[in-house]
């Protein structure tokens, strides 16, 4: 009985352990998703007109892809895409669109993707959700 209580005390100090690096390390890296968005909103508004702009716009390009691989070598998964069933856990509306041609509480727009480390949820997607 000792024994399995010190086994128990033990793997719920690892998992307490485990947690908290998860907690610090999505501490962080949110700073750096203010930039990952910056560089999409970039890419989705701004079209290149003269070769000098397409180099620069390709260069900043080449920035954020550097940028996204980092984020996804740490572990941080995109989560809360176009399409899905909302989730309170996942996402969060700030938007809602009467739409007859999806189902209830189906994702329709994403302002901003969310972002999960694991199971620890780093940001919640922003997004607009269809109702009727």
């Amino acid at each position: 009985r000792l024994q399995a209580d010190f086994d128990n005390a033990k793997r719920r100090a690892e998992l307490e352990r485990e947690q908290a690096t998860a907690r610090a390390k999505a501490d962080v890296l949110k700073p750096l998703l203010g930039m990952a968005d910056n560089f999409e909103r970039a890419r989705q508004s701004i079209k290149p007109q003269t070769p000098g702009e397409a180099a620069v716009h390709d260069a900043y390009q080449a920035l954020a892809g550097q940028l996204e691989a980092f984020l996804k070598w740490q572990g941080l998964e995109p989560v809360g895409g176009e399409g899905e069933v909302f989730d309170p856990n996942l996402h969060e509306a700030v938007m809602r669109e009467d739409r007859d041609d999806v189902p209830d509480g189906t994702v329709t727009g994403v302002f901003q993707k969310g972002y999960r480390l694991g199971e620890l949820l780093v940001r919640p997607a922003l997004v607009k959700v269809a109702y009727s």
